[in-house]
């Protein structure tokens, strides 16, 4: 997700709107929001990884990140896959 976020960000760099696979188009502002979440999110999947921590345990915010983004399943399951990809 992080490289993908990343090419869509690349594609366009002066678009003022960018249009994903899913949900609404999305402003740049959106996305740079969006690439921060997954690059915090990696970040503390993998620090847990190495404090070896239990995978299902998700940490109460993350560094930088908007708390509404870690809130409900999404984040679980974006935390799950983050340690998959990890």
């Amino acid at each position: 997700m992080r490289a993908a976020t990343r090419q869509l960000a690349a594609i366009a760099p002066g678009a003022t709107w960018l249009l994903g696979e899913q949900g609404e188009p999305a402003g740049r502002d959106e996305v740079d929001a969006h690439r921060a979440y997954w690059n915090a999110l990696d970040a503390a999947v993998r620090s847990a990884q190495a404090r070896g921590d239990d995978a299902t345990t998700l940490p109460a915010s993350l560094a930088g990140v908007d708390a509404s983004r870690t809130q409900g399943t999404v984040h679980a399951l974006n935390w799950q896959r983050a340690g998959r990809h990890a």
